[in-house]
């Protein structure tokens, strides 16, 4: 049930990945209910509504395969001055299902609540 991200239009400004940060952070801590009905939310967008939020997962998805490693999560939090540990703790709460990844509609489930969803 995962969706594909679809390639990188432009280059993502730093202010715009910075600005994610706190989104994340909150999504994170969640509960796990509320995480599976945005998952499934996240998964019935169309793209076209949630390019923006595409635009941000790219920044990570360096392999455009439609998933994040911790590795390369760490890259991106990097930028907003997140330790390692930091980094680790909040891709463990975007990290729905548990099997070290998060996928591209992980992320923009995480991300819906900027969209008004």
């Amino acid at each position: 049930m995962q969706k594909t991200a679809p390639p990188l239009s432009r280059k993502l400004e730093k202010s715009e990945v910075k600005d994610v940060c706190n989104v994340l952070h909150s999504y994170s801590q969640e509960k796990q209910l509320k995480k599976m009905a945005l998952l499934l939310i996240a998964y019935k967008t169309p793209s076209q509504d949630i390019h923006e939020l595409t635009e941000l997962f790219l920044a990570a998805d360096r392999h455009r395969n439609g998933l994040v490693s911790l590795e390369q999560f760490r890259r991106l939090m990097h930028g907003m001055n997140m330790t390692k540990e930091e980094s680790k703790i909040l891709f463990a709460g975007l990290d729905i299902d548990r099997n070290g990844i998060i996928s591209y509609t992980e992320f923009i489930a995480a991300m819906l609540e900027t969209q008004g969803r």
